[in-house]
């Protein structure tokens, strides 16, 4: 297993699959620390639903929301953090995180110019731009996986073997 005394003090999962959450778990498991999940977070703390707070306030509200729970995790120990969406993660969160955090990217390769949605993409010109977006935003994190022939608990072993690598 891994030495928890010479990693960081947490571990971020980052993405637009919402099997993150799932995989959270089981690492958090297997490395017995606890899940500190930003949405529920964010959402406890107001008392509304995602949807609810940004069709109340703004995505910039629920951004902002987004780093004041990054800043409270510099109390906490031991947290396998999982942010929300990417795209509420800014630049200045990421670089946070990664202070104190292992930041993993998880994706899936199939959804990954789609963000999940069933349409095609046809313009080669934004396809690429989506590719090129992507791969800046991986190029900030420590580690990435392709979700995308794994399970959860195979992509949570996979984390973990990553992090053996580190010790």
């Amino acid at each position: 297993m891994v030495d928890k005394k010479r990693m960081k003090r947490h571990i971020a999962l980052t993405g637009v699959d919402e099997r993150q959450k799932q995989i959270a778990k089981q690492l958090a498991d297997m490395l017995e620390m606890m899940v500190f999940d930003c949405e529920e977070y964010i959402c406890f703390n107001n008392a509304m639903s995602v949807q609810q707070l940004i069709k109340k306030a703004n995505v910039t509200y629920f951004k902002k929301q987004v780093s004041k729970s990054i800043r409270e995790l510099d109390d906490l120990q031991n947290m396998v953090f999982v942010s929300c969406n990417q795209h509420l993660l800014s630049v200045s969160d990421l670089q946070k995180l990664n202070d104190y955090c292992y930041v993993i990217y998880l994706f899936d390769s199939a959804n990954l110019l789609n963000d999940g949605n069933t349409f095609d993409i046809k313009d080669e010109k934004f396809l690429q731009l989506c590719i090129s977006a992507d791969k800046r935003y991986r190029s900030r994190c420590d580690f990435s996986v392709d979700m995308h022939s794994f399970d959860e608990n195979q992509t949570a072993n996979k984390i973990c073997e990553w992090l053996q690598t580190l010790v």
